[in-house]
């Protein structure tokens, strides 16, 4: 499980302010894969891995990361075009947030 004092913290340290916290419980489906979305049936299971994330409100449209596992961070501007990187951790956190 992750640390959420030390997410909270790793955040000021990087970025300064005060982050909100956000998690999602990791999953298997024990059966349908790929089918909830297709109005199949399902059975997920939450399993003992997490997502967590400290955010904190801009008010311009960059939006600053920074991932703990690698210690590397990045930006990327929501009014510029994609311009990502094959293989890159960045592709999955700009392809979500450009869609939201």
């Amino acid at each position: 499980m992750i640390d959420r004092n030390k997410l909270y913290e790793k955040f000021v340290s990087v970025y300064g302010g005060r982050p909100r916290l956000f998690r999602a419980p990791g999953r298997v489906n024990l059966i349908g894969e790929h089918t909830d979305y297709n109005d199949g049936f399902v059975l997920p299971m939450a399993i003992d891995r997490e997502t967590a994330v400290a955010i904190r409100e801009r008010n311009d449209r960059t939006v600053r990361v920074h991932t703990v596992n690698l210690d590397d961070s990045a930006e990327f501007d929501l009014d510029r075009g994609y311009a990502g990187k094959a293989g890159s951790w960045l592709n999955y956190v700009e392809g979500v947030a450009r869609i939201l």
